[in-house]
């Protein structure tokens, strides 16, 4: 999931004015273990969001009478996730 977000950045990064060797040359500039931990800071962000998403999705399905386990909602939350990322904003039939 987090290289498909990875590959869709780059993607959209390539497709606007800037190139990656203005990229390249930014990274190399900067401090390879700062740049892993906000990296990773984000990341755990990100699953932490997701995690909270779950838990309330669970005491929603316990009040409509549709048991849903944690690890369950974790997982249908984080495909949920994968398809807001990846998908454009007109699937949902927006013009």
């Amino acid at each position: 999931m987090f290289t498909a977000r990875i590959l869709r950045a780059a993607a959209l990064f390539c497709s606007s004015r800037n190139s990656l060797d203005d990229l390249w040359l930014r990274l190399a500039g900067t401090n390879s273990a700062w740049f892993v931990s906000w990296m990773s800071l984000a990341i755990l962000a990100d699953l932490i969001l997701v995690f909270v998403g779950a838990m309330r999705w669970k005491q929603i399905s316990a009040l409509c009478g549709a048991s849903l386990g944690l690890t369950q909602a974790f997982r249908y939350n984080m495909i949920g996730t994968f398809f807001n990322q990846t998908l454009p904003s007109t699937i949902g039939g927006r013009r």
